[in-house]
């Protein structure tokens, strides 16, 4: 079956669905609607594809008031704006049973995406986009660790650095200038991966943020690191820096380590090997990765797309993906208390 999208959002990151992610994958999804504050995004992108005027809308509500009309008749909806708009678009195609993938962190407000948890029920189909999960080291670490490669595992780090010292490198100025960018924009994903490599949940966690001295192009946490206790006895470690003057290990190409009785897996970007210690000489071993003709972003869609059809497709769920929002709140939390955090209940309403 042929989906047909209502696509919120054709702004930076709209751009990457539009223009590449989406068209890539025309015989199975084609754009219906396109919803976006930006006349002129709106008619750039509608117009090739004969959506403008009458198909693109300047706001989620006038979308929505085409639906309920019959104007258009979207089975799916791509949510790309940004995280404080995402509850109107995804709520409001949960209402109209809309199957619907959202761009993470789900919301920038926990009660917000408890709310939308509350709401599922086995009739709604909503997908976070979680696509750092979607790369062969990472399936290839996860999938060792669970047979027991190692051993037990007794720990987990991720490491992320990146420069952005010249003020606007990272994505505009808005990012150097927001509360916690490492937190609430790089957060979700690495607090996810060592989720989703582990397969265990975080517990507690503590965390600092801080701007080293002399750097003046972010007003806000610029270092982060994070220790957390997670559910099956495992610890994890993150440690991110957007002022790195060294090495870059950024976006997708993370140092990922797990370490466990009887040795250790290491993972940057699309590499994985094996450690360990024979007769007290270290043996490193290369592992040959399994080849993915999808990765990331577009594996993320193909998987919906399936799940639409299949619901025994994995994806990452409302559900699934509230431990990662949750310690990614909590790790803010943390920074600004300056003290452990209980995660698995974090946000969660006082008991009466």
């Amino acid at each position: 079956m042929k989906q047909r999208a209502l696509v919120f959002g054709a702004g930076r990151a709209g751009e990457w669905y539009l223009k590449y992610f989406l068209p890539d994958l025309a015989e199975r999804c084609e754009i219906v609607g396109l919803v976006d504050v930006n006349e002129t995004a709106l008619r750039e992108y509608g117009e090739p594809r004969g959506l403008w005027p009458d198909s693109c809308y300047s706001s989620i509500e006038a979308a929505f008031a085409a639906v309920d009309a019959g104007a258009i008749d979207p089975t799916c909806a791509f949510v790309v704006l940004p995280p404080d708009v995402h509850f109107p678009a995804v709520t409001g195609c949960m209402e109209r049973g809309i199957p619907v993938l959202t761009e993470k962190p789900l919301s920038n407000d926990l009660s917000e995406c408890t709310a939308i948890a509350d709401a599922i029920t086995p009739s709604h189909k909503v997908a976070v986009v979680q696509n750092y999960r979607h790369s062969p080291g990472v399936q290839a670490a996860r999938n060792m660790l669970a047979e027991g490669a190692i051993g037990q595992p007794h720990s987990i780090a991720l490491r992320f650095r990146k420069d952005y010292r010249e003020f606007g490198t990272w994505d505009g100025p808005d990012r150097h200038n927001q509360p916690h960018p490492i937190l609430l924009e790089a957060g979700i994903h690495h607090l996810d991966l060592l989720r989703y490599i582990s397969g265990e949940e975080f517990t507690s966690l503590v965390c600092e943020e801080w701007r080293p001295p002399k750097v003046e192009s972010f007003t806000d946490g610029c270092c982060v690191n994070l220790m957390a206790r997670m559910s099956g006895g495992m610890r994890a470690t993150y440690e991110a820096n957007v002022v790195c003057g060294g090495e870059q290990r950024s976006w997708t190409e993370e140092e990922i380590r797990i370490e466990g009785e009887r040795g250790a897996l290491h993972v940057i970007a699309e590499r994985l090997w094996t450690e360990r210690l024979e007769d007290g000489e270290l043996v490193k071993e290369e592992v040959e990765l399994e080849p993915m003709p999808d990765k990331l972003h577009v594996k993320t869609i193909i998987d919906f797309l399936d799940w639409l059809e299949d619901d025994d497709v994995e994806v990452a769920t409302v559900h699934d993906n509230m431990g990662s929002l949750r310690a990614m709140f909590a790790a803010v939390q943390s920074a600004q208390d300056e003290t452990w955090i209980r995660v698995d209940t974090f946000g969660a309403a006082p008991a009466a």
